[in-house]
């Protein structure tokens, strides 16, 4: 989008909010280019919290529950102390 300084200057509130919404405006004196009007890059936090909704959008994935437990899934077999672990009895095994 492009307008001249003095309509920046008459409607300044109503170009940075249409930057804010993410349109770039190029400002023009005399018909030539002199300054450029665009929003902010985003910060961390933003990009993750539109990652995060882009995830809950998702059908297929599903959110962790309560302290950090993911919903799902079958519980570990318990083990006991002095009990075998699998991957002793897997090196048992290899020769």
């Amino acid at each position: 989008m492009e307008a001249t300084l003095r309509e920046v200057q008459a409607h300044l509130a109503e170009y940075v909010a249409r930057a804010q919404a993410g349109e770039e405006l190029t400002i023009t004196d005399n018909g030539l280019p002199v300054a450029r009007l665009m929003p902010l890059p985003k910060t961390l936090e933003q990009l993750e919290r539109e990652a995060i909704a882009r995830l809950d959008a998702q059908t297929w994935i599903r959110p962790p529950v309560k302290d950090g437990k993911v919903n799902g899934g079958d519980p570990p077999v318990p083990w006991n102390p002095g009990e075998k672990t699998l991957s002793d009895l897997v090196l048992e095994d290899r020769p």
